[in-house]
């Protein structure tokens, strides 16, 4: 009976060992994380109707978000960004995301933050090496 209890103790004091078993080996995991320099923002269709790139909400004027697809220096049409219309489509999304959007550019249509872009359509980007289906 004595050997029962002695069993019994060390299963219930075991199970209180799982939790920090758990958070060491999920700490010690996380120190195996690559650190690779940044890439390029984005990329565009050779007619921009699919824009990879950064969102940015405007922090002086709010509702206002922009998507940057091509470093500042790298030549481009458009100057390597675009303002988004029409602003719902972005609800739940935040700065610093990486999206993969479908539209059209309206060129006539620029202000001092640039062009811009008629959205059809938003989609996080899935991670690397991991594209979303429009651009398999």
């Amino acid at each position: 009976m004595n050997m029962m209890r002695n069993i019994s103790n060390i299963l219930h004091d075991g199970w209180r060992l799982i939790p920090l078993v758990a958070a060491a080996w999920v700490l010690t995991g996380c120190g195996n994380r690559y650190h690779f320099p940044p890439g390029d923002p984005g990329w565009h269709s050779p007619d921009y109707s699919i824009v990879l790139g950064v969102l940015r909400e405007s922090i002086s004027h709010p509702n206002q978000w922009t998507i940057r697809y091509a470093r500042i220096a790298t030549p481009d049409t458009y100057g390597g960004k675009f303002v988004l219309t029409p602003t719902r489509l972005l609800k739940g999304y935040a700065t610093g995301e990486l999206v993969e959007i479908t539209g059209h550019p309206l060129p006539h249509a620029k202000n001092t933050a640039g062009t811009r872009y008629f959205t059809t359509s938003i989609r996080l980007w899935l991670g690397v090496g991991r594209s979303s289906y429009l651009t398999r």
